[in-house]
């Protein structure tokens, strides 16, 4: 014969004096659950373990943790996912060769650590010249960007419509993986260092947080008047800061955005 697993990692539990899965998530900080449908949606699961444990204050961790539905793009459900990212978390903190706990690196250096992929230590260690981005996932080989020059800068300038060069505005640069780069603009223009040349990239800039000042009832009025074809937005700049939802288009969304804004509603 064999052995039951899931039987022993029960036992293990038990012997170890190992609390049940409600009081675990409630010390580590998530609400307890009340009914079987809390730990999963699916009707048979929640079933099983109501026949098997009859109170949800009863439930093994073990089978607690395994039996949770599975967070969005996850392996795991909610207790499983706080007690890894708390463990990891401990390891960081208490690890005094981790750069971010390294005294002698600058903040630059431990900026670039953090934003250094397993493409970029690829790309700088070795002779290759042609390289998904995402390392770990096949695609065409057609469709891989080959460069002599696997990094290089993004430079650019901020102006306002009338021309004038604009300082002191954070430019952020966001890849594909969600990472973001942030550079700032000295007499208007900015440069964002050692970005990979195979990867599509958005460009964002803030100055001072969400701008308030100046938008008034007759912004609402002249975007009307867009909308409805009357008349137009005479620059793309125009257009741009009408676009308030990011859409890629002026909306009646974009009208209700603003009005909150001017009369100062969430």
């Amino acid at each position: 014969g064999g052995l039951d697993l899931a039987s022993i990692n029960i036992m293990r539990g038990r012997e170890r004096g190992l609390p049940d899965y409600n009081t675990i998530r409630e010390n580590f900080g998530l609400s307890r659950v009340s009914t079987f449908t809390d730990i999963n949606s699916n009707q048979d699961i929640a079933n099983t373990l109501e026949s098997l444990y009859g109170d949800v204050n009863n439930i093994d961790a073990w089978v607690g943790m395994l039996a949770e539905e599975r967070m969005d793009n996850a392996l795991f459900g909610e207790l499983v996912m706080k007690i890894l990212e708390e463990q990891f978390r401990v390891i960081r903190d208490g690890d005094r060769y981790y750069y971010e706990n390294d005294p002698t690196l600058t903040p630059i250096e431990k900026y670039d650590i953090k934003h250094t992929r397993l493409y970029h230590v690829l790309m700088r260690n070795t002779d290759l010249s042609i390289m998904q981005p995402k390392v770990f996932e096949a695609m065409p080989h057609e469709e891989i960007c080959a460069t002599s020059e696997p990094f290089a800068d993004l430079n650019g300038t901020i102006q306002r419509e009338d021309g004038e060069m604009l300082s002191d505005v954070e430019v952020e640069v966001i890849d594909a993986a969600s990472t973001t780069f942030v550079g700032s603009s000295v007499n208007g223009a900015y440069t964002v260092s050692d970005l990979a040349t195979c990867e599509d990239y958005v460009v964002n800039a803030n100055k001072d947080g969400v701008a308030v000042a100046g938008v008034s009832t007759l912004d609402l009025v002249l975007i009307s008047k867009h909308i409805l074809n009357v008349q137009y937005l005479d620059s793309p700049y125009k257009i741009l800061a009408a676009d308030v939802n990011n859409s890629n288009s002026v909306t009646t969304l974009d009208l209700v955005g603003i009005r909150k804004l001017v009369l100062r509603v969430a």
